[in-house]
């Protein structure tokens, strides 16, 4: 960021940085528009291939967790706080209730 301006080299940064951020936020009509946006900037194949990335950088995150990396204490604290948000921390060993 420079003066509050996106400042990115991306191609179509300026439609992929919105996308991502809403894609990570809770606010679906924020993320309803960006999707467009970058399907009509990108076209449709562009867009399943921005959202494949991002589902595969979800995955490493989970494999790595399996195998027991360490994670680093900003990644543990988010995580913390959004089990905390969510209510995992008050059940019983953190998971979800059984349906």
């Amino acid at each position: 960021m420079i003066d509050g301006q996106l400042v990115s080299d991306v191609p179509a940064g300026e439609v992929i940085t919105p996308f991502v951020q809403s894609a990570l936020g809770a606010d679906e009509l924020a993320l309803q528009i960006a999707r467009q946006r970058v399907v009509d900037r990108l076209g449709w194949e562009r867009f399943v291939d921005l959202t494949a990335v991002m589902a595969m950088f979800e995955l490493n995150t989970r494999a790595a967790d399996a195998t027991g990396i360490p994670l680093e204490a900003p990644s543990v604290e988010g995580r913390n706080g959004l089990a905390r948000r969510f209510g995992f921390d008050a059940r019983a060993g953190g998971f979800a209730p059984q349906a």
